[in-house]
C-alpha cells in the first residue's frame, strides 16, 4: 500500500523548511498528485539519492539552528550570540553614519542649546512687569474702553518682542551649531 503524505509533513519528516520540499517539487525530483500528496515510497528514494554532503548539511543546520518547522524559534546560543553582535555593529554603525551627516548630535550640544533659549526666556519674562507697570500706570485717566485698548496693544507688542527676542536666540544657537 502506497502512503501518501502532504508537503508540510514530508519536511517534518526531514527535518527541513517546506521550501526545501517545495524546490524539489519545483525542481520536478519529487512528483504530488492531483490532490497534491506525495508518495512516501519515491520521495524516501529521492531523499537516498541526494547528495550525501547536503544531507549531512542539513542534520548539521538542524542541530545548530532548530531548522524543523515545530522548533523554528529554536537557536543554538552561538547563533544567538553571532545574530546579536551583527545587530549591534549595524546599529552602531547607523548611529555613526548619522553623526557625521549631522542628524544627530549629542546630549551635551542640546542641554546646552536648550539651556541658552531657557535663560533668554526667562531672562524676557522676568523683566516683563517692570517694563511694562510705567506705561499702564500711566494710562489712569482714561476710560475703562481706552483703557483696555490701550493695554491690549501694550501686551501685543510685548508679546511680539518675547517671540522676536526668542527667535533671534535660537537663530543665534544655529547660526554658532553651524559655524562649529
Amino acid at each position: 500500500m502506497a502512503t501518501r503524505v502532504s508537503r508540510k509533513d514530508l519536511a517534518e519528516r526531514w527535518g527541513v523548511k517546506r521550501q526545501a520540499v517545495d524546490k524539489l517539487v519545483r525542481d520536478g525530483k519529487l512528483k504530488p498528485d492531483k490532490s497534491g500528496m506525495i508518495d512516501l515510497a519515491s520521495a524516501d528514494a529521492v531523499r537516498a539519492a541526494m547528495n550525501p554532503n547536503i544531507v549531512a548539511k542539513e542534520a548539521e543546520a538542524r542541530a545548530l539552528g532548530g531548522q524543523r518547522s515545530d522548533q523554528q524559534d529554536v537557536q543554538h546560543p552561538m547563533v544567538k550570540a553571532r545574530l546579536a553582535r551583527e545587530v549591534l555593529s549595524t546599529r552602531i554603525k547607523d548611529l555613526e553614519f548619522r553623526k557625521l551627516t549631522g542628524e544627530l548630535i549629542s546630549r551635551a550640544e542640546v542641554k546646552g542649546a536648550l539651556f541658552e533659549v531657557g535663560r533668554t526666556v526667562q531672562q524676557t519674562l522676568r523683566t516683563w512687569p517692570a517694563r511694562l507697570s510705567g506705561e499702564i500706570a500711566a494710562m489712569k485717566g482714561l476710560s475703562d474702553r481706552e483703557f483696555y485698548a490701550a493695554a491690549e496693544a501694550i501686551f501685543d507688542r510685548e508679546t511680539k518682542k518675547i517671540v522676536s527676542d526668542l527667535t533671534k536666540a535660537l537663530e543665534r544657537i544655529a547660526a554658532t551649531d553651524k559655524a562649529a
